[in-house]
């Protein structure tokens, strides 16, 4: 006898699984339908906001207003009245919720309904429903009622003379200023009035201001000091606004400052630098500085110095890229002209044309970073931004013998750029020219500039006595 062989449960085939659904009851044999006619009262709304995120506990009250009569809705039954909802329960937003005339126009076949199902005698009943849209705006304040003291007084120069003080020439325009300070009253003269109510009605805002920067100078009785001076002119220099409060040197110029902000560093791209030093190449780059260091940062895994890195070598190669003007009567020396950005951009080949325009909206004239010119403090501004980005990169002991070579500068140009963001420069030492790999012969040709506390700027000069009469 032949013994049969058994399926393994491997083989066998997978139970379907049943699409029948076990229901908790038996549907109805039968369902009654039944319209519900609210003869335009109190219907239903459907309330859609198109994009718009509204609070679910928003109460919206009931508005009803008569519908105009229209030619092109005299075929159709539209309701006798349109709805409108409001609410102003939110501090800064308004709710409106009304038709649309457009939709209504566009079909004025299609309606909506609710339905409501009731089980227990099987009757299904449609109500007609209104469709709203519902759209906030942000609450236009009443202006409150100025007081006596807050109404402006009225101009006291003439329609003519505003005219010419807007469209005069140079001369026209010095005569009407001065006729203006001219006819400024003098607080002095009336002893009895105080110089609270009476005195300031009159008096328009440019005379109010003039009066108090005189009374104020009035009362300090005295030349700004020297230390004020030196405040003045340490604002006006062309270097990066340094941090006097800092307690450590990275804190004197932060490195998101310098580069123009987080956003910036975002879209350096240093990849291609990683991958060819993990294989062992040497990176070339168009900057002595930049491609020393390349190496350094990449095998530190200092992504963030790769960066910083990146775009120093935008900078420098943005500034080698600027073309001097050349004036035979020498007014123009020291001046630059930004080129055209198709000239730029074949020039700077491998970067993006934002990050080109980045670089001109922050040191050029022009807007946009497009053609333009770069005056002597603007170049002198772009120079101590990259100064102060080498020496951080360094980490604030810096030799400035490659980013001398990399901007074309003498020795003495610049440790004045050096000296400008607060360095010390001087010659290196024995222990600097051995950690350098260079002798005393050679040394002659390096500088090194250090960023330490407290930092020291070079001090305005004073004019002597003589040389000022």
């Amino acid at each position: 006898m032949s013994e049969k062989k058994r399926k393994r449960v491997s083989q066998a085939k997978p139970e379907r699984p049943s699409k029948r659904h076990d229901s908790g009851s038996n549907p109805p044999d039968s369902l009654r339908i039944s319209l519900f006619a609210n003869n335009d009262q109190c219907a239903p709304v459907i309330a859609s906001s198109p994009g718009l995120p509204f609070p679910s506990d928003l109460l919206l009250k009931a508005y009803q207003n008569p519908r105009p009569r229209r030619s092109s809705y005299e075929h159709f039954d539209f309701p006798k009245h349109e709805y409108l909802l409001h609410t102003s329960s939110h501090p800064k937003l308004d709710y409106t919720a009304r038709e649309e005339e457009s939709s209504l126009a566009k079909n004025p076949l299609f309606n909506h309904y609710i339905a409501i199902y009731d089980p227990s005698v099987s009757q299904l009943t449609l109500i007609p429903s209104r469709t709203l849209k519902l759209r906030a705006c942000l609450r236009q304040l009443a202006a409150s009622q100025p007081t006596e003291e807050e109404i402006p007084a009225p101009p006291t120069l003439s329609t003519k003379k505003d005219l010419a003080l807007t469209f005069g020439n140079k001369k026209t325009q010095k005569i009407i200023h001065a006729m203006m300070e001219n006819s400024i009253p003098q607080a002095g003269k009336s002893s009895a009035s105080s110089p609270s109510s009476s005195s300031k009605q009159k008096l328009d805002p440019v005379a109010s201001a003039v009066l108090e920067s005189m009374s104020v100078a009035d009362n300090d009785n005295a030349s700004p000091s020297k230390e004020d001076l030196q405040a003045l002119a340490d604002d006006a220099k062309p270097r990066p606004k340094p941090h006097l409060d800092a307690t450590r040197p990275k804190d004197v110029y932060p490195i998101e400052e310098l580069v123009g902000g987080r956003d910036t560093l975002r879209g350096m791209h240093v990849r291609e630098w990683e991958t060819a030093v993990e294989r062992g190449e040497e990176v070339f780059t168009r900057s002595r500085f930049v491609s020393a260091r390349i190496a350094t940062a990449a095998k530190a895994q200092d992504v963030r110095g790769l960066k910083v890195l990146r775009y120093l070598l935008l900078l420098l190669e943005w500034y080698r890229a600027l073309e001097p003007i050349n004036d035979k009567r020498g007014s123009a020396k020291g001046i630059y002209r930004v080129l055209h950005m198709e000239k730029l951009q074949s020039k700077l080949a491998g970067w993006g044309h934002e990050v080109i325009r980045d670089v001109g909206r922050r040191f050029a004239e022009a807007e946009g970073g497009g053609r333009g010119n770069l005056s002597r403090w603007q170049v002198d501004r772009l120079i101590t931004h990259v100064c102060a980005i080498a020496v951080t990169v360094d980490g604030f002991v810096s030799d400035v013998h490659d980013i001398r070579e990399d901007l074309r500068l003498e020795n003495q140009q610049v440790r004045k750029y050096y000296a400008e963001i607060g360095c010390k420069v001087g010659p290196p030492t024995e222990a600097e020219r051995t950690r350098m790999g260079i002798g005393k012969a050679e040394a002659k040709a390096h500088l090194v500039a250090k960023l330490k506390l407290p930092l020291e700027f070079p001090k305005a000069k004073s004019v002597p006595k003589r040389m000022r009469r």
